[in-house]
C-alpha cells in the first residue's frame, strides 16, 4: 500500500497495482472501494460507401468466462488517456493504431455534447467519451493485418458490420 498525496478529499488509503495503471481507495466515509484509473473515449466508425460500421476484435482477459474462454471481443475503437492529449487527437490515434483508419479531429462528432459518460460510476472512476466519425473506404488500410501497439501486447483484428446486420453483433 502507498500513500498518495493527491487523493480526493476523504479518501486515506490508496492500493497501486499494474506499474500505476489502476489503483484501488478506500472511502472511510462509506467504507466502499474505488477504483481509480484514467479516462478514455471510444468511437463509431461508419464507412459510407460500403454501408458498414468498422469495429474491432480482440482478446480481453478480463472477459474470460466459461461462455467466452477465449475472451474474444467485437468493440469499438477505443483508447485510454495515458498520455497528455486531448479527446480529438486521441481518438484520431487510436483509430489509426487500433484499425488502420484515418479520421480528422474536425470529423470527430462527440456525443452528449462532449460531455463524458461514467462506465461504472458504482466502482470506477473511468469517464469514457463516446463520438462517431464517417469515412470512406479510401481512407482505411486495405491490408487485412493484425493492428494494436505492439507494446500494448494488442493483437487487433478489424471487423466490418453491416449496416443490416449491425443488431445481430
Amino acid at each position: 500500500m502507498t500513500t498518495n498525496p493527491n487523493l480526493p478529499p476523504g479518501i486515506t488509503r490508496t492500493v497501486a497495482f499494474a506499474n500505476g495503471f489502476l489503483s484501488v481507495e478506500i472511502d472511510p466515509a462509506t467504507g466502499h472501494s474505488v477504483v481509480r484509473v484514467t479516462d478514455a473515449a471510444a468511437i463509431l466508425i461508419y464507412v459510407r460507401d460500403r454501408d458498414e460500421v468498422l469495429l474491432i476484435s480482440q482478446r480481453r482477459a478480463a472477459a474470460v468466462s466459461s461462455g467466452n474462454p477465449s475472451g474474444t471481443t467485437t468493440e469499438t475503437v477505443a483508447g485510454r488517456f495515458d498520455y497528455e492529449t486531448d479527446v480529438r487527437t486521441l481518438i484520431v490515434n487510436d483509430v489509426l493504431e487500433e484499425a488502420g483508419a484515418t479520421v480528422t479531429p474536425e470529423e470527430i462528432l462527440l456525443l452528449n455534447g462532449g460531455e463524458p459518460l461514467y462506465s461504472a460510476a458504482g466502482v470506477l472512476t473511468e469517464r469514457v467519451y463516446l463520438a462517431y466519425a464517417e469515412v470512406d473506404s479510401s481512407r482505411i488500410d486495405p491490408e487485412d493485418r493484425v493492428y494494436g501497439a505492439a507494446g500494448e501486447r494488442e493483437a487487433i483484428r478489424r471487423v466490418f458490420v453491416p449496416m443490416d446486420e449491425l443488431a445481430a453483433v
